[in-house]
């Protein structure tokens, strides 16, 4: 499955850009592709 995020959060000022980070390294580790 393919998979894109869009972040509009800065890096440091909320939990959603890290659990998106999170969320990319688990899609990969399973197989899926990331698409920026």
């Amino acid at each position: 499955m393919k998979f894109g995020l869009l972040v509009s959060e800065g890096p440091y000022t909320h939990q959603a850009s890290d659990s998106a980070y999170q969320f990319c390294v688990a899609a990969i580790a399973k197989g899926h592709e990331i698409q920026r």
